[in-house]
């Protein structure tokens, strides 16, 4: 499968809950976002080299096809999900996205 946009979202997650955080993203957030049908792969990187004072700094990457893909996210799935990660969370998780194209 080739993929041509990576949808990339950047989280400082507290000490505090980064245990919690990190299982409810890989059991409940990321497959929610996969079965929308907007992106077919994800991966979970963890930040290194930066200041973990104030917590610990995550980059998920989901994968789409195209980039019709990626805007049907956008206007139909993304205000919800940022929702629910806000009220879940709170400003114990802060993210900022963005959009990354593959170029071969």
């Amino acid at each position: 499968m080739t993929y041509a946009i990576v949808y990339n979202v950047t989280t400082l997650v507290s000490h505090e809950v980064a245990g919690k955080w990190l299982q409810w993203l890989k059991n409940i957030h990321n497959p929610a976002i996969i079965e929308t049908g907007c992106f077919s792969k994800v991966i979970i990187h963890k930040v290194l080299g930066v200041d973990e004072t104030e917590g610990l700094t995550y980059a998920v990457q989901y994968f789409s096809e195209n980039y019709e893909l990626f805007k049907k996210y956008r206007s139909l799935f993304e205000k919800q999900y940022q929702q629910t990660h806000q009220a879940q969370w709170g400003e114990k998780a802060l993210s900022f996205s963005s959009i990354l194209e593959i170029v071969h």
